[in-house]
């Protein structure tokens, strides 16, 4: 009855994602899985730079939570970074909330960094069209004067911040006599800064692999630093959905970039079925399983920040 409604190519996907290989679809799922973990990495380095501990498991829950959030939510991004900064001042309430904020703040800084070398590194490589080339260069510039603007304007914009928060949050925050140094030295930190930044690259790149993987899997053989083209544009798409994880958005998106990567569209849609299982579906199970762990109720209202 269902495929009676659905055009054949739609149908055909559906039916494509049985014949995936289960060793690729295996690879996938490995590569997500160790993206979370580099990320993991990544927040605990930036804190021991600042002179604070926090513990790698707490880190990864913090992680996990936040994709909940955003899959949940509208707008990448839109809440979930605020339940990371919840979460992990919720465990460690010695732990200065102008720093953990900051800290926040740096690791997306270095995301965006990341993002835009990759890409233009694509650009070089001739793996976009010109239309697509000027529009990562407007991305790239657009991350540079980002970059510049927290790094002159930090303790404004974190005021303007504080002001949205509880009484008790803001006052925690304004009366840190160290906010108005923190974000200028981790962002003067070189050594912070290139490791962020490789390890972001190091994740970009395993999102690359993990489509790959799920491509050829599928039976269609593509070009690695075409994978890397699709997945700079597949995060693109991810900045600017608005549904809760993109819901909608990215699929037809995704769609549409692998059947321009030559991709039948029964194999397109296979592809994106997969990959969204991993990226959304897995994601957000592992999520609701730290919220179940952490204790429920108790722990959205600390994702709150009330």
């Amino acid at each position: 009855m269902l495929d009676s409604l659905l055009p054949n190519w739609v149908s055909e996907g559906f039916q494509a994602v049985l014949s995936a290989s289960p060793r690729n679809v295996l690879i996938a799922i490995i590569l997500y899985l160790v993206s979370i973990l580099m990320y993991m990495i990544r927040i605990v380095i930036i804190f021991l730079r600042l002179g604070y501990r926090i513990k790698p498991q707490h880190a990864a829950k913090a992680h996990l939570a936040t994709i909940l959030v955003n899959n949940l939510t509208p707008f990448s991004r839109a809440g979930g970074e605020a339940a990371r900064v919840a979460y992990i001042y919720s465990h460690y309430p010695n732990t200065p909330l102008a720093v953990v904020i900051s800290a926040i703040a740096a690791e997306r800084l270095t995301d965006g960094i990341s993002i835009t070398l990759l890409a233009l590194l694509a650009v070089a490589l001739g793996l976009f069209t010109t239309r697509e080339a000027w529009a990562i260069l407007i991305l790239a510039l657009l991350t540079i004067t980002g970059f510049i603007l927290v790094r002159h304007y930090w303790d404004k914009l974190i005021q303007k911040a504080a002001e949205k928060l509880p009484e008790k949050y803001k006052a925690k925050i304004l009366s840190n006599s160290q906010s108005s140094n923190i974000m200028q030295s981790i962002l003067q930190d070189k050594l912070l800064i290139i490791i962020c930044t490789s390890i972001g690259l190091a994740v970009w790149v395993l999102d690359a692999a993990r489509l790959y993987s799920i491509i050829t899997g599928l039976g269609y053989e593509i070009d690695f630093s075409r994978a890397i083209a699709a997945t700079i544009l597949y995060l693109a798409l991810g900045l600017l959905a608005f549904t809760p994880g993109g819901l909608g958005i990215i699929e037809g998106g995704l769609t549409a970039i692998l059947t321009t990567l030559g991709l039948p569209a029964s194999k397109a849609v296979a592809a994106t079925l997969i990959e969204r299982l991993i990226s959304y579906g897995l994601g957000t199970m592992l999520g609701a399983l730290v919220i179940l762990i952490e204790g429920g109720r108790q722990a959205w209202r600390r994702l709150r920040l009330q």
